[in-house]
């Protein structure tokens, strides 16, 4: 399960939920503030003298990291690293990936120190955040595999659990369930598609037995092979299912909410994720730590509240609501319009309208990029056309969100390195998935993914290419191949659609099995690929060629 905090102190500790287990992955983001080092401490409790299982501490006043573990005493320093990209100013993200053998560190994308296990992680049930840096954001997952079950955060209004994955071949059905306990005799909230009668069945069980079942047959969007994304709001009286953008249902509790303690996902699916979101608060002003760069991507996701038809979003030229609005964005669903303006001295300056088909659609996916003169406006996965930019970029500080949406998730993106290559963690094993968001430009002929089995990104090396996946424009076909021992083998060019558009972001999820590779891209199943070299060699992905990248994830 995947917990995201943006509202962090300086210092702080944060409960890691269930403990501390192999496969989880944790990624913090700041901007360093001081000259006398700071630490991230994974530790067994919140109490001063804990153990500390992974003790990693960039030190100024010397150019070093130092990795230790703390038990009873400090054990011997670990020091030697690649690089020191922690000076006083310096933005970063540390990604530290736990495996069976140690945990595996990267900075800024880049693989930086492996530190073996001294002690049991499993006993680690706390993340420490030391002073020295402005802790900006932190997000802690797990790899999730049906049957999954967890502990739920306490639910209130506006919160989201989101579950993403791929519904098997000749899958029969699934579930998700909020339950009062792990006996599973108590469920307020379940949730079951089932493939063999085309329907939904909605329900709550109390004290071992069913209520009314609730069925929802018309426009059934779990067909086998298909790819899901059902996100469930609390709202109100009841929670508001959204399955891949769209509305589906409102299901009214039928028990208190502070009953849905226990949350368990089960059936015939391939589990790529679960995500419990907490609402920011409402009318937020979320900083722009070092101001934003050419081709930054400003990503915000949540839900229309009800009886709200219209929410906007703004890039403030300052901390204040009162600043100059150097972008607003306004979607209005009952006029189905995306409304663009800005103001200046409290005057409205430029004003551009696009028209949105919103249809049955509450939640919501805002893409901004700014470009050098102008920003791209991108709105659930299309463009929506530009904005220009009449306020000095280097002067917006904020992003303002009022109260009249659910904001889950505002982050801000930049552009990754073109090509880059990238280690794959875990075993490579069934089940495991990688992520990867970019863009194509009006002059893009083609990009292109390839799953390697070495970390080279020149054409001539010696690696071999698992996996070539290559939407080409031109053509308007995606080809598939691979390389093994320097000789490509035979395409394969069969696709139900082309599903990329020029200027259009691009989400594509690959999901690995023990037979194929499985390519979902935007929101939709798109091709299998069988494996012709076994995938024990994986080693590294390749993004590159024509598209800008802005995340890559493994799950």
């Amino acid at each position: 399960m995947g917990y995201y905090h943006r509202y962090l102190f300086s210092p702080d500790t944060i409960e890691i939920p269930g403990g501390l287990k192999n496969g989880h992955q944790i990624t913090v983001c700041g901007r360093v503030s001081g000259t006398n080092g700071f630490a991230i401490n994974l530790q067994k409790t919140n109490v001063a003298g804990t153990d500390i299982a992974f003790h990693f501490n960039p030190r100024q006043s010397n150019s070093t990291v130092i990795r230790n573990t703390y038990q009873n005493g400090w054990q011997t320093e670990e020091l030697t690293s690649p690089s020191f990209p922690f000076a006083n100013g310096d933005y970063f993200k540390v990604h530290i990936h736990v495996t069976t053998s140690a945990y595996r560190v990267y900075v800024n994308s880049e693989f930086f120190i492996e530190y073996t296990h001294r002690i049991n992680q499993e006993d680690m049930h706390y993340l420490q955040l030391t002073e020295g840096v402005e802790w900006h954001h932190l997000h802690i997952r797990e790899k999730c595999r049906a049957p999954y079950s967890r502990p739920l955060p306490e639910l209130t209004e506006g919160m989201c659990v989101v579950v993403k994955g791929l519904i098997n071949q000749d899958a029969h059905g699934f579930f998700i369930n909020f339950s009062n306990d792990e006996s599973w005799d108590n469920i307020g909230f379940h949730f079951n598609p089932r493939m063999d009668e085309d329907c939904t069945v909605l329900n709550t069980k109390i004290d071992g037995s069913w209520t009314t079942e609730e069925r929802y047959g018309s426009d059934f969007p779990f067909t086998r092979q298909a790819n899901f994304d059902i996100a469930i709001l609390v709202q109100g009286p009841y929670f508001k299912i959204s399955v891949n953008g769209q509305d589906f249902a409102n299901y009214n509790h039928r028990v208190p909410l502070e009953n849905n303690r226990f949350l368990r996902v089960n059936g015939d699916i391939a589990l790529m994720d679960v995500t419990v979101h907490d609402v920011l608060l409402d009318n937020w002003v979320r900083p722009i730590h070092g101001g934003l760069r050419v081709d930054d991507l400003i990503s915000i996701e949540g839900f229309f509240k009800p009886n709200n038809d219209s929410f906007h979003v703004d890039l403030l030229a300052g901390m204040s609501t009162n600043s100059d609005r150097a972008l607003c964005v306004k979607p209005q669903r009952a006029q189905d319009i995306v409304v663009l303006h800005n103001t200046i001295s409290g005057e409205r300056e430029t004003e551009v309208t696009y028209p949105y088909r919103f249809g049955q659609m509450s939640r919501f996916w805002l893409h901004i990029i700014n470009k050098e003169n102008y920003f791209d406006i991108h709105f659930n996965g299309d463009y929506l056309g530009s904005f220009p930019h009449q306020v000095n970029v280097e002067n917006i500080k904020s992003i303002f969100c009022p109260d009249r949406a659910y904001i889950h998730s505002i982050e801000i993106h930049h552009k990754l390195p073109n090509p880059r290559s990238l280690e794959v963690p875990g075993n490579h094993v069934s089940g495991d998935w990688c992520s990867v968001l970019g863009i194509t430009d009006s002059n893009s002929s083609r990009f292109a993914l390839n799953i390697k089995s070495g970390p080279s990104t020149e054409e001539n090396a010696t690696d071999d290419i698992l996996f070539h996946y290559n939407p080409r424009f031109t053509q308007m076909e995606t080809v598939r191949n691979t390389l093994h021992n320097g000789v490509w083998g035979i395409e394969e060019k069969e696709e139900p659609e082309f599903p990329f558009e020029k200027m259009h972001l691009f989400e594509i999820n690959m999901l690995l099995t023990n037979d194929d590779f499985k390519v979902v891209a935007n929101l939709e199943h798109h091709i299998d690929y069988r494996h012709r070299i076994s995938p024990s060699h994986i080693s590294h992905l390749i993004t590159q060629l024509d598209a800008d990248y802005y995340i890559t994830e493994f799950y």
